[in-house]
């Protein structure tokens, strides 16, 4: 599996160099796995433990950071490498870490600069991520590696094909699965019940952090306060936009004590045009948040979706229309009826929110506000709702501690 996992990636050698040539974003991707491995070649230099966490996007690192912070709070000895696969990071957690970077492609001769580490190296992935390359080199250099809220849908690939992929996990000295359905896939894949467990989702407590210690200036926090009870459509694709907005116009008109906010999922100037438009082309009145007030508002800052949802009513969460769902976890800590696509399989968060009754997955534009319509009918439903909400997410809290306890990581 790894033999040919790697002549794959050295046969799409020549199409990245010519995409590199005519794509800017690949240009883009290049100059940033250049650049992480010299920041990767650097933290390995560092003569003492290194906690390498790598987080391949957006909700993954939310997963690594709690990992971070839960090191911390521990005082243990050490210093902390944070890497990230996707572009779609657009900052680096520089806080968080000792050292921040994009993680190169993993090409079989990728890692040689781990073969001289003389001291503690733990490489910890998160969900279902796993580079074979990386992961073999670190354990002949004598590291460990972990995968941590450990993921995957019932119908995974992986598990149809975990006779081939059982070399690549039997590099893992450990697996925390978020739950005990999970942690039963993964027995398939790594057959060995000591060193899989069930340790929870650490993205809870990311989470948790994000909505106690996310900073607000003082005019966003005027201009929340000021603002009605909010519809928020929050990390929406165009294929959202085509499902959603056309039936916007008419049920604001139907419920005027609600506004309504946007939040993209890119927020470059591209995608704020492409949504600019769908919303004139409906006639639907709105302005940018960087403009003045509106009922209509086009979030193009970052930063204010998690305070924002502190003023939500309902939540529509996009992604899983065209793909896979986003992050439902923040609008249902806060106890926001959230609203989705049906593509939320990916999501173990979305499904046990789903079956906890908070969550709606719905086919189409028209099933999610009909559904919308129905809890604006009932209000003491909704109240329900939201105190249900609330209970399960916090009854998840913890399990960065849970993780590092159950393989006495940096003990």
């Amino acid at each position: 599996m790894r033999l040919l996992y790697s002549l794959l990636l050295i046969f799409l050698l020549p199409a990245y160099g010519l995409a590199r040539i005519f794509s800017k974003q690949a240009r883009l991707f290049a100059k940033t796995r250049s650049e992480g491995k010299h920041v990767i070649h650097k933290a390995l230099l560092y003569d003492g433990p290194l906690f390498w966490l790598h987080g391949s996007s957006a909700g993954e690192l939310d997963q690594a950071l709690a990992i971070a912070r839960e090191i911390r709070r521990r005082k243990i000895e050490g210093k902390i490498l944070i890497t990230v696969f996707s572009l779609s990071v657009k900052r680096l957690p520089a806080a968080d870490a000792d050292f921040t970077a994009y993680l190169p492609i993993d090409f079989p001769w990728a890692w040689r600069m781990i073969q001289n580490r003389k001291t503690a190296l733990t490489f910890i992935t998160f969900t279902w991520d796993v580079y074979p390359n990386l992961l073999r080199r670190i354990r002949k250099a004598g590291g460990s590696a972990y995968l941590c809220s450990a993921a995957l849908p019932e119908n995974s690939w992986r598990i149809k094909h975990s006779r081939w992929l059982r070399p690549v996990y039997a590099d893992f000295n450990g697996i925390g699965a978020v739950d005990e359905a999970n942690r039963t896939r993964f027995l398939q894949l790594l057959p060995d019940e000591s060193r899989v467990a069930v340790t929870g989702d650490t993205r809870y407590d990311t989470i948790f952090y994000k909505l106690e210690h996310a900073p607000l200036a003082a005019e966003d926090a005027l201009r929340l306060t000021s603002a009605q009870p909010l519809l928020i459509l929050a990390s929406t694709y165009e294929a959202c936009d085509e499902r959603l907005l056309p039936h916007t116009k008419q049920w604001l008109d139907n419920h005027p004590d609600l506004d309504l906010w946007i939040f993209p999922h890119h927020v470059d100037e591209h995608r704020l045009a492409e949504c600019e438009r769908s919303l004139k082309r409906l006639q639907i009145d709105f302005k940018r948040y960087s403009e003045r007030p509106a009922r209509v508002v086009l979030v193009d800052r970052l930063g204010l979706l998690a305070r924002a949802y502190e003023k939500a009513r309902y939540c529509y969460v996009g992604g899983a229309f065209h793909h896979r769902v986003h992050n439902t976890a923040e609008p249902a800590a806060l106890g926001v009826p959230v609203l989705t696509g049906p593509q939320i399989e990916t999501s173990p968060i979305a499904l046990q929110l789903e079956s906890e009754g908070t969550l709606f997955r719905r086919d189409s534009g028209a099933e999610i506000f009909a559904t919308l319509d129905d809890l604006e009918k009932d209000e003491k439903r909704r109240l329900l709702i939201s105190q249900k909400s609330r209970r399960y997410m916090l009854s998840q809290r913890g399990a960065s501690e849970v993780f590092l306890d159950a393989f006495r990581v940096g003990q």
